[in-house]
């Protein structure tokens, strides 16, 4: 998904701030001389480098099963998940590794213990 990967582009630059300034350098210097166009995106090799190994690294986070809880559900641990919430489950793929692990995501209302 491209926003998750740009997302964690931007993480990357926050945390690596050394970076920032050679991409910088090399897009300013692309539309100094093609200004915005396709054809200079395509030319933005490092932006790409990053991109691309912000996604080795990283992995990519593709979602396999959505579904919606049609009634409160409470599981085995007592997480209680309420009635109308969305269930995400993500497989994050790596280079490395077909499935490096799976995720868990539950969206609109969080899962609460109940006591």
């Amino acid at each position: 998904m491209l926003w998750q990967t740009f997302t964690r582009a931007l993480y990357n630059l926050a945390a690596y701030p050394q970076f920032v300034a050679p991409l910088r350098e090399g897009v300013d210097a692309i539309i100094w001389e093609h200004e915005w166009t396709k054809e200079a995106i395509a030319l933005m090799r490092k932006v790409d480098s990053f991109l691309a190994e912000t996604q080795r690294l990283e992995g990519v986070l593709t979602s396999s099963m959505q579904r919606k809880v049609m009634k409160d559900l409470t599981l085995s641990d007592e997480t209680f998940v309420p009635k109308g919430t969305h269930l995400y489950v993500f497989q994050r793929m790596s280079s490395t590794a077909m499935v490096q692990s799976m995720t868990i995501l539950v969206s609109s209302i969080p899962p609460t213990k109940r006591r």
